[in-house]
């Protein structure tokens, strides 16, 4: 289904950000994916161009600041890029995502995406996983609510630290060689964890709600894991 298909709330350009149900991720297992993209640029464009900026910020790990982000975007994004484009996709269909989990961006910043668009998926899902690089941008995470939805992705030991202190529970991606900051725990679905369960059975990256407070790490993973770098550590 189309979840938003309007302005990013980063920089303002055309996004959009459908729902489907189908993934082969054996980390997460089957949950209701969101594709967060410009409308108006294939997204394995928008990352050569600088473009995904409007739905990934300044995020140090998308590719076109030739970082270590994992996702291929001329796979599973762009084919629902294009579905979009054939008018595969309406706005009639969240019944079939009841009872499910819902993973907020797939590919993507869910702060991108007005939380109002969220909010019919969020009342009819079951438990989430979520994550922001613009946990630290006040223009799009003055809603303090994004606190109790989605982690904050820190990206070193000493953003981690700050964003804690604000309020916020972390998600940090990270090296071998990196020992956890207190209050962190290794995510159980990583290869470091020996894969003990996957995200639908954790659901632990749901933002600050109930008991959870612990910071979730994992080692830097994926097809460009090894453009991975650890910076400005504490």
């Amino acid at each position: 289904m189309i979840v938003y298909d309007g302005p990013s709330k980063i920089d303002g350009k055309p996004i959009i950000c459908i729902a489907t149900l189908s993934s082969a991720n054996p980390k997460t297992g089957v949950m209701v994916q969101t594709w967060i993209m410009r409308a108006d640029i294939e997204p394995h464009l928008a990352i050569k161009t600088g473009d995904d900026q409007s739905i990934c910020g300044d995020c140090q790990h998308k590719p076109s600041n030739d970082g270590s982000c994992y996702v291929v975007t001329f796979q599973a994004p762009l084919s629902v890029y294009r579905a979009y484009h054939r008018g595969i996709y309406d706005y009639r269909t969240i019944d079939k995502f009841a009872g499910m989990p819902l993973r907020l961006g797939s590919y993507g910043d869910p702060l991108a995406v007005p939380l109002s668009a969220w909010q019919p998926l969020l009342d009819i899902t079951n438990g989430r996983t979520g994550y922001t690089h613009q946990w630290n941008n006040r223009k799009v995470a003055f809603d303090t609510r994004w606190k109790s939805l989605v982690m904050a992705s820190a990206d070193n030991q000493e953003q981690a630290l700050i964003a804690q202190a604000t309020g916020w529970r972390t998600f940090r991606v990270t090296d071998e060689t990196s020992p956890k900051v207190k209050g962190e725990a290794v995510c159980p679905a990583s290869k470091e964890a020996g894969h003990k369960m996957q995200c639908i059975d954790c659901l632990s990256c749901s933002g600050r709600t109930g008991s959870r407070s612990k910071g979730i790490v994992i080692n830097a993973h994926g097809s460009r894991a090894n453009k991975y770098q650890l910076i400005a550590s504490v």
